[in-house]
């Protein structure tokens, strides 16, 4: 064998000399190159790199598309000093429509007007749960609540359905929410202001969604009512 490879090598020289042979020789030794590394790389298994893309990166942000919704219908049920009272109304066109203690009232977020459809006359109105509709329960309100609230809990279910608790802190007062979630939207809020509006003892709101973006038109027209002072 050693004698062998001693011929094979002095063979090899001796084409080496020989300009056309070397030439040969130089070109055979590149084609038994790529063969070799054709074979390695058909023939030796190498780690495919995985698609693996972040949960995070796919994941739906509910927050974003409840404050991104563009018509529902909703009731507001407030529960407080041993009594409920409903809110029962219709968000579309950016303003609120809605039905309170009999009366009817409207609003474009920066007021919000008691209807008198009589004198065709939109009163400004101060009421409590009236205003807390409006200023702190709108969806771009609530977002920016949740978006700073601590998550304390949170729970999945095979249906779908998602219930998120929060605690929110404001000048060393907390609101407690919880989140209600189907299909990665949310349909129900559940606000705790116990700590937040102590005169108001335990109040607590429940806020219920229906027919989210599903409200094609919605025909109230006040453009011809007056504006006046308190309802």
């Amino acid at each position: 064998m050693i004698k062998k490879m001693k011929t094979l090598i002095k063979k090899i020289k001796e084409m080496s000399k020989n300009p056309r042979k070397k030439a040969l020789l130089q070109l055979g030794a590149w084609m038994l190159f790529f063969f070799i590394s054709y074979i390695i790389i058909i023939l030796i298994p190498h780690p495919t790199p995985s698609s693996h893309t972040s949960n995070n990166s796919n994941e739906v942000d509910s927050v974003e598309t409840y404050s991104s919704m563009k018509s529902f219908e909703y009731t507001y049920t407030f529960s407080y000093q041993g009594k409920t009272e409903e809110i029962i109304g219709t968000y579309f066109d950016n303003h609120y429509y809605f039905n309170y203690l009999g009366e009817e009232y409207y609003s474009s977020l920066k007021n919000v007007y008691k209807v008198d459809s009589i004198l065709k006359e939109l009163k400004l109105s101060n009421d409590f749960i009236v205003t807390l509709s409006i200023k702190e329960l709108n969806k771009e309100s609530l977002k920016t609540m949740i978006n700073s609230s601590k998550l304390v809990e949170e729970k999945e279910y095979k249906d779908g359905k998602k219930i998120s608790s929060y605690e929110y802190v404001e000048n060393d007062k907390s609101i407690l929410l919880e989140i209600i979630e189907s299909d990665k939207m949310i349909v129900e809020i559940v606000i705790n202001y116990q700590d937040y509006y102590p005169l108001y003892g335990d109040l607590q709101v429940k806020l219920e969604y229906r027919e989210i973006n599903n409200l094609v038109s919605y025909n109230k027209n006040y453009l011809d009512y007056q504006v006046v002072e308190g309802a």
